[in-house]
């Protein structure tokens, strides 16, 4: 019997690479095909249902350009063809977690494209351009930005800009600290009420504040993990923030991301050292609190350590969706981003259990993460000035604006918890459906940062996608709570938002137009 399940595999991957010889593929476009489907599969089919699967594909497929329907069919029969052999060999349990696995693999090769037919980077969820090739080009996109700003700041000043990031943080310093803003006096000074306020807003354990978020992520698993070792990601929209997959990489651990609570029972093995969960992702999607409970208590009953990225979702989960901390749920880790959704710098604040941060604060000392006096001091003044009614407050504005919104720009408009979004994907869609064209040059990330510095340019207006770190989402999103929305009516926006559009939708015929947008002259 063994000897016949190995012929029968070693004849189904021959006649496979025939197939896709045949059909054209190049081996190494198939090698990065099949890295990406590992890397980013997302979504599990935990109800194996084939007619489902079928729609999917065909739906897909009909969306896509002709080259990659022949390398989808191709996939999808060969992915499903070992579910069929295999059955004679395996238990009816194995059989049906055959069938998941072929079947989720099936759908991730079909997402390594994204609805254009573009192949997607998985580090950060979606696709390369010629304009955009790489965080390089992202970094050149972010300084244009900048330039836009300082120009507009110079000649008619602040007033003219409305950053409506929800990102722009503030620095509330009071008086008294000013004269402890040095390098060793500072933090002996602050600490005391810095720990008695991450405390009353991420709950109890030791505390660590951070220069950055992602520089707390990147100590975590520097930290904890060892070469070898797996971080499972929990997410409830994919992609995930790009600095996760980069910090387990450095750690030469393994990643794998997934966006349902029912994939976790499968993976969580005795590699898996930590789990990793998003409580609100970039653009505001927010985890449900059972599936955020289910996963801690599954995490823990295999002993595996409990991270939460509550970057946003520290304010977002708790003031607007009424959920528990995240430390009150069982985390053993959470970190939050001070400058997201309350008036502080970019900085980071973690809380959690003393073993674990006790290794992290050496690895953050060791590398220089740490948060100097005057951010501390920010940090402090940011958490004494929150107040949650401010966001609850902003939930009428965003529900205003959606709707204008939706009126005006159409259906591709997606509602946010305090606003709302349009994916790059859907801005592309709008501005082609606008000109009139069925092709195009760019991809939807070029789409939504071009749309982003025309109406920084011409309206002031700051959104991520003009001034977001490279691998930051490119979803063009209004937040009705930052403080610049009390300048400006809600519906003014949405009008500029959509003269963007029908400015970008008469320049993307010509990809040099596109670039002197997004780059400059």
């Amino acid at each position: 019997m063994p000897i016949l399940l190995f012929l029968t595999i070693f004849l189904f991957f021959t006649i496979r690479f025939v197939f896709l010889f045949l059909s054209g593929l190049e081996s190494n476009t198939y090698v990065k095909a099949v890295r990406s489907a590992i890397v980013t599969a997302k979504d599990a089919f935990a109800n194996a249902d084939i007619s489902y699967v079928f729609n999917v594909i065909i739906k897909i497929g009909g969306k896509t350009a002709y080259k990659h329907k022949r390398i989808i069919l191709t996939e999808v029969f060969f992915s499903l063809l070992p579910s069929f052999l295999f059955s004679c060999f395996i238990s009816e349990k194995k059989k049906d977690m055959s069938l998941y696995v072929i079947l989720k693999i099936t759908f991730c090769m079909m997402r390594t494209v994204d609805k254009f037919g573009n192949p997607i980077d998985p580090e950060v969820g979606y696709a390369r351009g010629k304009i955009l090739k790489n965080s390089q080009d992202e970094a050149k996109r972010r300084e244009h930005a900048f330039e836009i700003i300082r120009w507009r700041y110079n000649k008619w000043g602040r007033a003219s800009l409305y950053d409506l990031t929800g990102l722009a943080g503030g620095f509330l310093v009071e008086i008294k600290h000013l004269e402890a803003l040095e390098t060793y006096i500072g933090p002996a000074v602050f600490q005391p009420e810095l720990e008695e306020l991450a405390k009353k807003h991420l709950g109890d354990g030791e505390v660590i504040a951070l220069n950055r978020a992602t520089a707390g992520i990147l100590a975590t698993f520097l930290a904890l993990l060892k070469s070898g070792e797996k971080v499972v990601h929990l997410t409830p929209r994919s992609p995930a923030h790009p600095s996760f997959v980069r910090a387990v990489r450095l750690a030469g651990a393994e990643y794998t991301e997934v966006n349902k609570v029912s994939e976790l029972e499968n993976i969580l093995d005795e590699k898996t050292r930590i789990l990793a969960i998003t409580g609100a992702t970039m653009d505001y999607v927010v985890i449900p609190l059972e599936e955020l409970r289910k996963a801690i208590e599954l995490a823990h009953e295999k002993n595996v350590i409990v991270f939460v990225d509550d970057a946003s979702g520290a304010r977002i989960r708790t003031a607007i969706y009424n959920h528990p901390r995240a430390r009150d749920l069982g985390a053993d880790l959470v970190v939050t981003s001070t400058d997201k959704l309350m008036f502080g710098p970019r900085g980071g604040l973690m809380v959690g259990r003393p073993e674990l941060i006790s290794k992290i604060r050496a690895k953050v000392y060791e590398l220089g993460l740490e948060a100097q006096p005057p951010l501390i001091a920010g940090i402090v003044g940011a958490l004494k000035a929150y107040n949650p009614e401010r966001l609850r407050n902003a939930v009428k504005i965003g529900e205003r604006m959606y709707e204008y919104a939706k009126k005006l720009v159409g259906e591709n408009v997606e509602r946010s918890p305090v606003g709302f979004r349009i994916t790059a994907e859907n801005v592309l869609t709008i501005i082609m459906e606008r000109a009139k064209i069925s092709k195009t040059k760019i991809v939807p990330v070029e789409a939504s940062s071009a749309l982003a510095l025309k109406i920084l340019e011409e309206y002031g207006i700051i959104t991520v996608p003009a001034v977001g770190m490279p691998g930051a989402s490119p979803t063009m999103r209004v937040d009705a709570t930052s403080k610049d929305m009390e300048r400006i009516k809600p519906e003014k926006v949405v009008e500029h938002i959509n003269e963007g559009i029908n400015e970008i939708s008469e320049k993307i015929k010509s990809l040099e137009e596109i670039r002197k947008v997004i780059h400059g002259t």
